[in-house]
């Protein structure tokens, strides 16, 4: 199974502490109901979780439970690489 990029589900959250669903912001129980809607029938997609790096660390594992009671079994941590000094 190749995953294209516009299979990806990617769920956010903001240094705000929100959190998105591909580019739509969502409340942690519409974010459930969404995730849970998609993994419906595709117990094996993965779900990518991208959090600022400013987000607390309950934060993350907050989304990670709600994922996992949605029946996501696979979850990829997307994460972009520091900058460099110049």
């Amino acid at each position: 199974v190749v995953d294209r990029p516009e299979d990806r589900v990617t769920v956010s959250i903001d240094a705000g502490g929100r959190a998105y669903l591909g580019r739509q912001p969502l409340a942690l129980p519409l974010l459930e109901d969404q995730v849970r809607a998609l993994m419906a029938g595709r117990p094996t997609q993965v779900v990518y979780l991208r959090a600022d790096e400013n987000v607390r660390y309950g934060k993350v594992i907050e989304v990670v439970d709600l994922l996992k009671r949605c029946g996501v079994e696979r979850i990829g941590f997307a994460y972009e690489r520091p900058k460099e000094a110049s």
